[in-house]
């Protein structure tokens, strides 16, 4: 996995990913709360539009 900066153009965090280890989604966010993200906004796709996949980022919930 990996997230890449749009407007710089540059990769700013990446994680490995695993198969049969755990899901593509956990690994999203731990990806995300590894980055501690904080007043911006980003995009997934259509594979994390789960129906509980919403959370705060900052308090995990």
């Amino acid at each position: 996995m990996s997230v890449f900066q749009l407007h710089q153009g540059v990769v700013v965090g990446q994680m490995a990913f695993e198969n049969q280890q755990e899901s593509e989604i956990a690994v999203v966010y731990r990806l995300l709360a590894a980055l501690q993200l904080s007043g911006v906004t980003f995009s997934l796709d259509a594979l994390h539009a789960q129906k509980n996949g919403a959370v705060n980022l900052g308090t995990g919930q």
